[in-house]
C-alpha cells in the first residue's frame, strides 16, 4: 500500500512520510474538518493537515496539529470554548 501511495505522490510532488504517530480513530481531527466544511474550507483544512501529517511528521492526531491548521485556514485561533474536541 505504500508503494502505491508513493507512487501516486511522487506524480504530484508529494514525498510522504509513514513514521509518524497515528490514531486509529482521530475523532478530534474528523469534528474540525466538519467545522471547516461549515465555512468552505474543508478542502483547504484537510490538505494543510495531510502535508503536515505525511509531508513533515507532525502527527494529526495531535491537538496542537489541529488547531495551528485551524489558525492557518481560518486565520486566527480556534477559540477553545467554540468547539468541543473531546
Amino acid at each position: 500500500m505504500q508503494d502505491g501511495m508513493n507512487q501516486l505522490g511522487a506524480r504530484n510532488n508529494v514525498t510522504f512520510d509513514f513514521n509518524v504517530k497515528t490514531h486509529w480513530q482521530p475523532i478530534e481531527s474528523q469534528r474540525l474538518q466538519l467545522w471547516a466544511s461549515r465555512f468552505g474550507k474543508s478542502e483547504e483544512f484537510m490538505d494543510e493537515l495531510g502535508k503536515r501529517h505525511f509531508e513533515r511528521a507532525v502527527s494529526a492526531s495531535d491537538r496542537a496539529t489541529l488547531l495551528a491548521v485551524c489558525a492557518q485556514v481560518d486565520g486566527r485561533a480556534l477559540p477553545h470554548n467554540s468547539f468541543q474536541l473531546n
